[in-house]
Formats: C-alpha cells, structure tokens, sequence
C-alpha cells in the first residue's frame, strides 16, 4: 500500500490526518467521524514517512474535502 492509498483508506475510516508544523516526522490524527484503532496507528507507524512527504508536498491539494496528490506520470 502507498501512502496516498492509506491516507485515502484514513479519510474513509473517518480520521483526518496532518502534518504538525514545525515537526517534520510528526503527524496529528483526528477522527471526524471514526475511532482510531491499533490497525489504523499500525498503517500509520509504517506510512509515517511517506504520509508525512506526501502531506507536505508543495503540489499537494485538497479538493472537496479529499486529498489527492499530483498524479506522476
């Protein structure tokens, strides 16, 4: 699974998922309307990095509510 894919399952399990500021490997969850679960910190933890790279990438944007990431080619 890549990060977009976790943080998209993330936002569909109801947790909203940012970079803190000021604290490049750090992230802050807040569920909107879900529960975190071991499963999802499991997922976290293991995304941390790439979550947060993601998260932070100056073509990152958000459009209705949902995170998508440029598309590569």
């Amino acid at each position: 699974m890549q990060a977009q894919e976790v943080l998209s399952y993330l936002e569909a399990e109801g947790l909203h998922i940012d970079p803190i500021p000021g604290q490049s490997d750090r992230v802050r969850v807040t569920p909107v309307k879900g529960e975190l679960t071991d499963e999802h910190r499991r997922l976290i933890r293991e995304h941390k990095p790439a979550l947060v790279a993601l998260l932070t990438a100056p073509a990152f944007a958000q459009e209705g509510g949902t995170k998508t990431a440029p598309a590569t080619t």
